[in-house]
């Protein structure tokens, strides 16, 4: 199975940055916050801030090994969190960046800002494994349904009516399209390999050109994006938009009936 991470949306020397970014015990709080079971969380006014009210954090958590990392670290040294786990025979690799939909400084309040995640699993043995990841979404410390259509991810029952998010993932891996937890598994063959990417905009997307520009973006070209923009002189100045977190408990959303 493919499974691909989410990419998320969100003035000291380069070397107090990016020890903010690297250090898990950093105690300024940065925009998102990247913890050490995968789980993103987006402060108020941050990511999906066209669904969350005023004063509610948007907590994305995507079911990876409930086991401690490997390793935790800055792809490239630049603010692309990559964070891996082992488990049961598969190699979990989740990478958090943030990017934009149009050309300019990658500014994490910029109107057409992009939070990616990309989640990544590697088979380790030699016999058939299976990988699984979910996707469940906390705004304000409740669940919200969530329903998968055609890639885009909306939430049903809530004033907004655009999408929340969208989810680049074949669809042979897609096991639940609604309820509180959406569900992935994919089948893995030896030494297989697969990803799934989740991109989550800072303000709603409709449909047109905006919408038409997220589903032409590839992976590589944004990690190679961000890492172009963060290795430039004048962006060496700027704080990165993401920061690790130690440690946050997951509240297991309520079983929902399958579809």
């Amino acid at each position: 199975m493919r499974i691909t991470a989410v990419i998320v949306t969100c003035t000291v020397g380069l070397v107090f940055a990016l020890q903010a970014a690297t250090s898990p015990t950093a105690s300024t709080p940065a925009l998102v916050q990247v913890f050490s079971n995968g789980v993103v969380i987006c402060p108020t006014g941050a990511f999906s801030s066209g669904h969350a009210s005023k004063g509610e954090e948007v907590r994305f958590d995507f079911g990876l090994p409930s086991v401690p990392p490997v390793r935790r670290f800055l792809l490239d040294n630049v603010p692309i969190l990559q964070t891996e786990w082992e488990h049961l025979g598969i190699r979990y690799v989740q990478r958090v960046c943030i990017t934009r939909l149009n050309d300019g400084p990658l500014d994490s309040a910029a109107e057409d800002a992009l939070l990616v995640v990309q989640i990544y699993g590697e088979s380790m043995v030699q016999e058939y494994t299976n990988a699984s990841a979910s996707l469940a979404v906390q705004v304000g410390g409740n669940f919200w349904p969530l329903e998968l259509r055609g890639g885009w991810i909306y939430c049903p029952g809530q004033p907004k009516t655009q999408p929340l998010a969208f989810l680049d993932i074949p669809s042979v891996g897609i096991v639940k399209t609604n309820g509180l937890r959406l569900e992935f598994q994919g089948h893995m063959p030896p030494a297989n390999t697969g990803a799934m990417t989740l991109f989550i905009p800072r303000h709603p997307i409709t449909p047109g050109k905006s919408a038409d520009r997220l589903l032409d973006l590839d992976v590589n070209e944004i990690l190679g994006r961000v890492r172009d923009y963060w290795r430039r002189p004048e962006a060496q100045k700027l704080r990165p938009p993401l920061e690790w977190g130690d440690e946050v408990k997951t509240t297991p959303a309520p079983e929902t009936r399958k579809p």
